[in-house]
């Protein structure tokens, strides 16, 4: 489980969350994306429209991935 940088997760300030992140180049064929899955703990006052950056940056993904990702909608 991955945890947001500098959170401690024992203050039960922190709330898990399922993420399945994926990856695909240009094209739309399934055969180029690739799938991960995990939980991550973030805290619990994230903004809604925050989650899916916060999410990813605990994944250890780039800032600039992160803010370019969206979520389901």
């Amino acid at each position: 489980m991955a945890l947001c940088e500098g959170e401690d997760a024992g203050t039960g300030l922190m709330i898990p969350v399922f993420c399945v992140v994926e990856q695909s180049d240009a094209s739309l064929e399934y055969d180029n994306r690739e799938e991960h899955a995990e939980f991550v703990l973030v805290r619990k006052d994230v903004l809604f429209s925050q989650l899916v950056e916060t999410a990813l940056l605990a994944l250890g993904y780039s800032h600039s991935s992160a803010a370019q990702a969206q979520g389901i909608q």
